[in-house]
């Protein structure tokens, strides 16, 4: 069977991305889970905490071929959605095989409430995967929650 849509390789957040010389990317320290000070109640937008996300997309070509388009949507704690992408999505070209494209995602989250962030990965107009961002208080013991 065809694939129609790119294979996923990778899609996360990491703490930093290098890019190599040869072009290679080296996610460090992936991670899903923000620690911060909770954000006070009515804060003006330009004062709210704001969160530095790093992180990468990897899509491999498999079957298709030509040029599509690549979006990135964040839906907030409150269910809230905001596409990052540019309008239209980024352009990408698959010419098949082992081929793919690799985005490198830096930008900033500015924080209203605590809680699960999404952050869908559309391909054209479809959700190709979700990537999660949780947003937790920096009190809260890391010791009694699952490795992130």
């Amino acid at each position: 069977m065809r694939n129609t849509k790119p294979f996923v390789q990778v899609a996360a957040f990491c703490e930093k991305l290098l890019e190599e010389k040869d072009g290679v990317l080296t996610p460090v320290r992936l991670v899903d889970t923000y620690y911060l000070a909770a954000p006070l109640p009515n804060l003006p937008a330009d004062a709210l905490p704001v969160v530095e996300v790093n992180g990468v997309i990897a899509l491999k070509s498999g079957d298709l071929v030509g040029k599509f388009t690549v979006g990135l949507v964040m839906e907030n704690t409150r269910g809230e959605r905001k596409t990052l992408s540019p309008e239209g999505g980024w352009p990408v070209v698959f010419n098949g095989g082992e081929h793919g494209v690799q985005l490198q995602l830096k930008f900033h989250v500015a924080v209203q409430n605590l809680g699960l962030c999404w952050f869908d990965v559309m391909f054209g107009d479809e959700v190709l995967t979700r990537m999660p961002l949780m947003l937790r208080a920096a009190e809260q013991s890391r010791a009694t929650d699952a490795p992130s």
